[in-house]
């Protein structure tokens, strides 16, 4: 993963804490060159803030999560409903890989 825009030390590692939640969330990190574009340039890019989003995008990008789990301005779409869904459907819902709260359809 390249992460370009002008971020600092705290937003390039995010790399590794991106990949290492995917992979520990119990799902496939992709195995494809990835190019994380922070816009706009010209503003500096601080600290660990980053993370879910980029996380997001890599997993929305390689369909791992519904394309429509994003709304443009990047909000969370039914992340709520569909977690109280599985609450109240799974009484395993702790023992839950947090991977399948996503495959609620």
């Amino acid at each position: 993963m390249t992460i370009v825009g002008l971020p600092d030390t705290a937003v390039q590692e995010s790399r590794e804490r991106v990949q290492a939640v995917i992979k520990n969330v119990g799902l496939p990190y992709p195995r494809k060159r990835i190019v994380v574009n922070l816009a706009p340039v010209t503003v500096r890019k601080e600290g660990p803030a980053y993370d879910l989003p980029i996380a997001l995008g890599v997993l929305i990008m390689h369909g791992l999560l519904p394309p429509d789990f994003l709304t443009l301005t990047g909000h969370i779409v039914n992340l709520a409903a569909r977690l109280a869904a599985l609450r109240f459907h799974r009484s395993d819902f702790h023992r839950t890989p947090f991977s399948s709260f996503f495959r609620m359809r």
